[in-house]
């Protein structure tokens, strides 16, 4: 799962072809170069940007929803569940499966669940950061009264915020007026009982991005 231009040059370079793209912003720029480009649904879509993404990723012949919702938005198209559907557990699968969900990302919470249905795959996350909080309050852009607009601050240099142990939890950017915290160090599953494992890539600098996906291949 990518966010950056950066981060797919990188997948490119290791022939890989498949690709979550988890910042809609990057899909047009990166169309050409894979075989597969599962577009990742933000959690949160506010009312003015919905017929936009909606509009965005009707032409992608699978997605990846993250929340309920979305299952019956976009209940005739090949879908995926993020884990932010937070299922953990054969009920949820249940759910899932009788929306023609055809693989499954488990929750953070639960991501070494090993059981499946007969026509589903599943997933568990890899690596990544842990996504902590979504909000439209931009502590970045003092000069906006705190609201991204048009600002791009966060789109040039990496901030964070400090807990109060003076730990470093970085801020992201996802488009459309929204931002992510991060959890300050990334989860690391070496525990995988599902069939595929997420390499989920967020703040990575280019060589960190390539001794991850060196790891996993």
């Amino acid at each position: 799962m990518i966010r950056t231009l950066e981060q797919a040059k990188i997948l490119m370079k290791y022939h890989i072809k498949e690709v979550y793209v988890d910042n809609l912003g990057l899909l047009n720029k990166i169309k050409d170069y894979f075989d597969k480009i599962i577009p990742v649904l933000p959690r949160i879509i506010k009312d003015e940007y919905f017929d936009d993404i909606v509009s965005l990723v009707q032409d992608y012949p699978v997605i990846m929803v993250s929340d309920l919702g979305m299952l019956e938005l976009f209940k005739n198209k090949d879908k995926e569940a993020n884990y932010s559907l937070n299922i953990s557990n054969e009920y949820g699968l249940k759910l899932l499966d009788d929306y023609q969900v055809n693989n499954v990302l488990f929750s953070l919470e639960n991501m070494n669940y090993n059981k499946r249905l007969a026509n589903q795959t599943t997933t568990s996350l890899g690596y990544g950061y842990q996504p902590l909080m979504i909000m439209e309050y931009c502590p970045i852009n003092k000069d906006k009264n705190h609201h991204c607009l048009e600002c791009t601050l966060c789109q040039e240099h990496q901030y964070y915020l400090k807990d109060e142990d003076h730990q470093s939890l970085p801020l992201v950017y996802h488009g459309y007026d929204i931002l992510e915290l991060f959890s300050k160090q990334p989860v690391i599953n070496n525990n995988i009982q599902t069939n595929y494992v997420l390499i989920s890539l967020t703040i990575e600098k280019q060589h960190e991005c390539e001794k991850i996906i060196k790891k996993y291949l």
